[in-house]
């Protein structure tokens, strides 16, 4: 996936928005000239990738937090960060696509809110 843009990948069983992005402000505290993507390969614009996944991790958190629950979730991450648009390169696209990106990111962030919610909503 190499020159891919960058779209996010949160999984289960961990997700933590609050630590992510407490990570990546971080990483732009640092102002990296470089940025070695896993999977993605060199950034062409460090800082600007950070602010942009700052931008989707946050976003990424507030849909699951407004869902009704997964399905409902599935859906609004489809909606509004569509690997098409996001990623860019039709390669990458098909391999977010075969990886399960969106069933997994719906798990890992429904398995968040519940964590939040102390378990009453799944």
């Amino acid at each position: 996936m190499a020159g891919a843009g960058l779209h996010p990948a949160l999984p289960p069983p961990d997700v933590d928005p609050a630590a992510g992005d407490a990570s990546l402000a971080r990483l732009a505290e640092l102002h990296p000239t470089a940025l070695l993507l896993a999977h993605i390969g060199p950034s062409p614009d460090a800082q600007a990738d950070i602010d942009l996944a700052r931008r989707q991790l946050a976003l990424s958190a507030e849909l699951a937090r407004a869902s009704s629950g997964r399905d409902d979730l599935v859906a609004r991450l489809a909606e509004a960060l569509p690997p098409a648009r996001v990623v860019g390169d039709p390669g990458a696209v098909a391999l977010w696509e075969m990886l399960g990106w969106l069933d997994d990111m719906a798990d890992g962030l429904s398995a968040w809110v519940a964590r939040e919610d102390g378990g009453a909503r799944q």
